[in-house]
């Protein structure tokens, strides 16, 4: 885009989701009106009001739930401190503490790798066999 060379911009599909991320926009006493963008895997993604309280559930809720192929152990907050982009991963699965979502972060609930959907599968496919070779032998 920014080269000027219209043969390097992406063709478009038609049904396709795009983002632009965008300033935040403050009042006279420059308070900020932030949003929590929710990104990647869920079924809405998209932006989504600020509520005091209000945790990774919450947005994720907002945000419609999560596809089938979330992958909850790499979830990502991206933020800007100080001038700066900061990316923080961190684990659902794990049960620990949630960082503290702010006005303005992204949050991108990735993918599970195709190793691990490759695995699931094989793993569903075993217990499957294994169950049809006992009612055989029954």
């Amino acid at each position: 885009y920014y080269s000027g060379n219209k043969s390097r911009i992406p063709s478009w599909q038609g049904g396709e989701r795009i983002f632009f991320q965008s300033e935040s926009h403050s009042n006279n006493a420059g308070v900020s009106r932030r949003f929590i963008h929710m990104l990647g895997q869920v079924k809405n993604p998209g932006e989504y009001s600020t509520e005091d309280g209000a945790d990774f559930y919450t947005y994720l809720a907002k945000a419609g739930g999560p596809l089938g192929d979330s992958d909850f152990s790499k979830v990502e907050i991206v933020r800007v401190e100080n001038g700066e982009k900061l990316s923080i991963v961190f684990d659902v699965e794990k049960g620990a503490r949630l960082p503290v979502l702010r006005g303005g972060d992204m949050v991108m609930v990735h993918a599970k790798d195709e190793n691990t959907i490759i695995s699931n599968v094989t793993s569903v496919v075993q217990s499957i066999t294994t169950i049809l070779f006992a009612a055989v032998a029954l």
